[in-house]
């Protein structure tokens, strides 16, 4: 027995070499027929050049996954000729799954330091504090990220006053993100 074997979600054509001898009458029909336990579907084909064609839609829709019988049926006239019988194997659909990933990430922390000159004036360092705070809150909207752990002006002013006794007289000021 031959065997032929397709996937379920494929529409696979089939094409059977025909030879017919003995008589003048031309075939009027061929017919491809597939048996399970419980159903018998048949394909009607064409016949053209010696070739009996037939074109298998809707698998999945008659069929589950499994080996069947199937039968080519050729009319001659009013006569029914089974020429050739094998199987068919159905096999499983192809089939592509996805699934999204939850990527969770840690808060987003700022992190603000100065440098600020010695000679600087309360005022001046007032001032400037002000303004990073204000760039902090810029940078942060910016990325879409809300502020965490931002250190608040009392904070910042304290840090300036440090990191004055340690440097050098220079003025300048700055601030770094850590993502």
């Amino acid at each position: 027995m031959d065997l032929v074997k397709t996937r379920l979600d494929y529409s696979p054509e089939l094409i059977f070499v025909v030879d017919v001898s003995g008589t003048t009458e031309l075939i009027t029909e061929v017919r491809l027929s597939i048996i399970s336990d419980l159903k018998k579907i048949g394909y009607v084909g064409r016949y053209v050049d010696g070739k009996a064609i037939f074109k298998l839609n809707d698998l999945q829709k008659y069929f589950d996954i499994g080996v069947l019988k199937y039968d080519l049926e050729v009319f001659i006239g009013n006569q029914y000729f089974v020429p050739i019988s094998g199987q068919i194997e159905f096999t499983e659909p192809v089939r592509v799954t996805a699934e999204k990933e939850v990527i969770t990430t840690p808060p987003v922390t700022f992190q603000a330091g100065l440098v600020m000159a010695k000679s600087l004036e309360e005022s001046q360092k007032k001032e400037k504090i002000k303004i990073l705070m204000k760039r902090l809150s810029e940078v942060s909207n910016d990325l879409g990220f809300p502020i965490s752990e931002c250190p608040t002006e009392e904070e910042l002013e304290k840090l300036s006053n440090e990191v004055v006794k340690k440097s050098k007289p220079v003025q300048k000021i700055g601030h770094y993100i850590k993502l």
